[in-house]
């Protein structure tokens, strides 16, 4: 019994060395493995580097921490190796080390761990590798969407599925909705958009159309539960699947068939979930699914929960001790990227939240500066002072990458921008459209979709005229009627197109067509992806119409985009041992928007805050600090809104790692109006110990005493006009003017510039309402209902 003691305690020993990298915390995090476990992981409180040595530890140790099993014939030898290894790290390899040090190890394979990004994944993968010397091939380290399409690729037959299923993005969604409210002679009142959020909603609730119209209680829309069912026919009949089926099929999958949920978990011996505060509850589902055994670590911070909007639901981590019995709790609150006053205003200030487990950052760091607020009188000093904040700090030895620019609202940019421009600093937006949103990108992968999956109506409908080969609405038309007429899919009327009365005229054309799909599927039999894509771009005329319609500068860059997906291609080819075209597709449909960010960028960030997280600057300006933008004045009118604020006030604070400048404005230009603003109430929570105020400069009394005299004399009336909602207003002498007209969620609405759309909210606010309009033709925007000049139709 003695030895077997003194064996526990020097493996215990030599486990705390091994992972002396971390501190105490961490070290708990990695090694608690028998019970379900929360980690919740502070801002820059090393949560990565958790996450890596907790895989590296099970697939190294098994969890032989807390284990009171010992080897057996234990021998006195055995004692004396592991007080030597104890000292002498060189002896920690080999067979007998990890044979004594070892309890149940865990295969690569029978690991699952579920991140948000696929460069989050990627980048777990790397340095498990680089520190732990295992090959990560066999490890199920991918998002949960990637997770899905592995299970129901092997699975989905169970439900009625072919596992050479379509992808849909959301721009084939919309498309397909689009064409589906034509069917039903819709379009004038619903909008694509509008009822793929509805639809998107209803699957995150996990209801079929059958419940989702059993619940439905909306008269302004009363046809989508129709379109949500026509939606999902038309999918299916596609053999297709969109982002939220991919998820809304695996639980219904595990849930419906307990032979493969019995195999799924039998694979999996344990399940981790990185940012798990992000998770809606279809997502819940699926983890509570997949992790059966008990076997489950979580890792968050439901202070950083900011993505409601995106249907993430806080009460996930919240609740996550009742959820899973047992469960144990370790916090992780010693933070490693920034300084003692940023992190205590950060604290301050989300300890006014109630709904949170509760935790206190702190550093060992001695330096740090307090946070600097300066009040300006409108954007444009405020543009001023954060470029002249930028120069100095380059004077000093800092580069444009250390700087960073968040804000509550994309529309602030536009008046930051502009200073960065006219000071010549270098910037980059991020949040624009995406790489694989272009269209000639879409325009491509929807070619190579269809060559995958001919019967993808969607993709077939987008290239079956693209470029122009005489195949106009009117043919499409006739195709899908013998289509819906014959009950087959439209690609198999196209390939017997003669046989049909209604399309003798384009019979050649059609058959042209498909001919060239099935030299490309028959290619795609003995081609690489790479070779089979430049083959098919020479052979579909696609880079003449690129010439032809555009001026030789757009042509070149929208070429180059063409080439650049070539190059993912064969990237792909060169990352995987046997690329397939199908494994190429759904990498590319999983791909998110974060990403495309590039590596080492020389530039300026600008950003919202809620694509800040996750990321750190050595200097970070939170601009428009402001009460009625920050918090957001719909935030106040929404339960749970202005706690979600706080945690994106949070959020803000923590992406700093040295200085932090906070801004705000007197008179703010925004949707078409000028306001007046106070600073925001988060102020008032950041104590002064830690913050320097600047409230009122010379320069705001010098424009405060012209605008009393300006508006003593009524001189003139100051014109305001927003590019961005198109839309004119006054100066503040009108802003106590009440809206004339009543709008409503569900209205159909004209605007002379932006024409037909639907009014999708109404915020009324103390002087007027703020519409969010669908419209049909440029998406959704935000107008003020006093100046925004919208005809309401009969």
């Amino acid at each position: 019994m003695g030895n077997e003691n003194e064996f526990l305690k020097l493996r215990r020993e030599i486990l705390d060395d091994e992972f002396g990298y971390l501190n105490k915390e961490q070290r708990a995090g990695v090694f608690n493995c028998d019970a379900p476990l929360l980690i919740l992981a502070g801002a820059g409180s090393g949560k990565t580097t958790v996450v890596v040595s907790k895989i590296g530890y099970l697939m190294k140790y098994g969890n032989s921490y807390f284990s009171n099993r010992v080897p057996e014939n234990l021998e006195k030898d055995d004692i004396v190796f592991l007080k030597k290894a104890l000292k002498d790290k060189s002896l920690r390899e080999g067979d007998r080390f990890y044979s004594l040090m070892a309890d149940s190890p865990v295969k690569p394979y029978n690991i699952l761990a579920i991140t948000f990004t696929n460069k989050a994944a990627g980048e777990m993968r790397e340095r498990i590798e680089s520190r732990y010397g295992i090959d990560t091939k066999t490890l199920w380290a991918q998002t949960f969407h990637s997770t899905c399409v592995k299970i129901l690729r092997a699975f989905i037959s169970k439900i009625g599925y072919e596992s050479s299923f379509s992808i849909y993005d959301d721009s084939d969604s919309v498309k397909l909705l689009d064409g589906i409210i034509k069917k039903l002679n819709l379009s004038e009142k619903y909008n694509a958009k509008i009822a793929a959020s509805f639809i998107s909603k209803a699957k995150c609730a996990y209801q079929t159309p059958e419940e989702f119209e059993k619940d439905f209680n909306e008269p302004i829309f009363s046809y989508m539960p129709k379109i949500y069912k026509m939606y999902q026919k038309e999918l299916k009949a596609s053999n297709a699947l969109d982002f939220d089926d991919l998820i809304f099929c695996t639980v219904k999958l595990l849930s419906e068939c307990p032979d493969v949920a019995e195999k799924i978990n039998r694979r999996f011996k344990y399940v981790l979930v990185d940012e798990y505060q992000d998770t809606n509850p279809l997502q819940y589902r699926l983890v509570s699914l997949l992790s059966k055994g008990g076997k489950i670590c979580v890792v968050g911070d439901d202070d950083q929960s900011i993505y409601r909007f995106m249907g993430a639901h806080v009460g996930n981590i919240l609740n996550f001790e009742r959820d899973f019995p047992g469960a144990k709790v370790v916090r992780l609150e010693q933070n490693y990227r920034s300084t003692q006053p940023i992190l205590s205003a950060a604290n301050a200030v989300i300890a006014n939240n109630t709904k949170r487990k509760g935790k206190n950052l702190w550093t060992d760091r001695k330096d740090g500066d307090k946070i600097v607020f300066h009040t300006f009188y409108n954007q444009q000093e405020e543009g001023n002072f954060i470029c002249k904040t930028i120069l100095d700090g380059l004077y000093q030895g800092k580069k444009y990458s250390d700087f960073c620019v968040l804000y509550r609202a994309r529309s602030q940019s536009h008046s930051i921008e502009m200073a960065l421009k006219g000071n010549g600093i270098p910037y980059k937006v991020f949040g624009g459209q995406a790489f694989f949103k272009r269209k000639e990108v879409q325009d491509m992968m929807a070619y190579l979709n269809v060559v995958n999956n001919p019967y993808d109506e969607t993709r077939l409908r987008r290239i079956i005229n693209e470029p122009k080969r005489g195949i106009g609405d009117t043919t499409i038309d006739k195709i899908t009627s013998v289509s819906l007429r014959e009950n087959i899919p439209m690609y198999s009327v196209m390939l017997n197109a003669a046989n049909y009365p209604e399309l003798s005229s384009s019979a050649d054309k059609v058959n042209a067509f498909c001919s060239k799909i099935e030299d490309f599927r028959a290619c795609g039999e003995s081609m690489s992806i790479s070779e089979l894509f430049e083959y098919m771009y020479l052979n579909i005329g696609y880079d003449d119409m690129l010439r032809k319609n555009f001026v030789q500068s757009e042509y070149q860059s929208r070429r180059e985009n063409v080439l650049e997906l070539l190059s993912s291609i064969r990237q792909f080819e060169e990352e995987n041992d046997s690329p397939t075209l199908m494994g190429y597709l759904e990498q590319s449909a999983l791909i998110s928007s974060v990403d495309d960010m590039e590596e080492n960028p020389e530039y300026v960030t600008l950003m919202t805050m809620h694509c800040a997280k996750g990321l750190e600057f050595d200097t970070v300006f939170i601009s428009g600090f402001e009460e009625g933008l920050f918090p957001s004045e719909r935030s106040a009118m929404e339960d749970g809104g202005i706690e979600e604020e706080r945690r994106l006030c949070y959020v803000a604070i923590t992406r700093a790692k040295r200085k932090l400048y906070i801004t705000s404005t007197k008179n703010r230009l925004l949707y078409g109006r000028i306001m007046n603003n106070i600073p925001s109430r988060f102020l008032d929570e950041i104590p002064d110990d830690f913050i320097e105020k600047h409230l009122v400069s010379a320069d705001m009394r010098r424009y405060e005493e012209f605008e009393k005299e300006r508006h003593e004399k009524s001189s003139r009336q100051k014109k305001a006009f927003s590019i961005m909602n198109g839309s004119f207003g006054r100066s503040n002498v009108d802003l106590a003017a009440k809206p004339s007209v009543k709008f409503k969620p569900g209205q159909r609405v004209y605007h002379k510039v932006f024409g037909d759309g639907t009014v999708v909210s109404v915020v009324n606010m103390s002087s007027d309402s703020m519409l969010e309009v669908a419209f049909d033709k440029v998406g959704t925007k935000k107008l003020m209902s006093n100046y925004a000049k919208l005809d309401i139709k009969e």
